[in-house]
């Protein structure tokens, strides 16, 4: 999925365009702000632990890699 987030500081929401739907996009949002800081800390520390072992889990899985792909980076 894209995102593309434009902030508008003077009314201070973020206008996104997106390709999810807006209503559920919006829920969390709102479920996430209703949070406590700690809490809000907590899932993203989880969040970014769970990416890392993904993409570390994906070079110990690979035994070769895709030339194109290396070209791309």
């Amino acid at each position: 999925m894209i995102i593309f987030i434009i902030i508008d500081n003077e009314r201070g929401y973020v206008n996104d365009k997106s390709y999810c739907s807006c209503e559920l996009r919006n829920k969390m949002i709102e479920f996430f702000a209703t949070l406590s800081p700690v809490t809000q800390t907590l899932i993203a520390t989880l969040f970014t632990w769970g990416m890392t072992a993904i993409g570390a889990a994906l070079v110990f899985t690979t035994k070769t890699v895709n030339q194109k792909l290396m070209d791309g980076m």
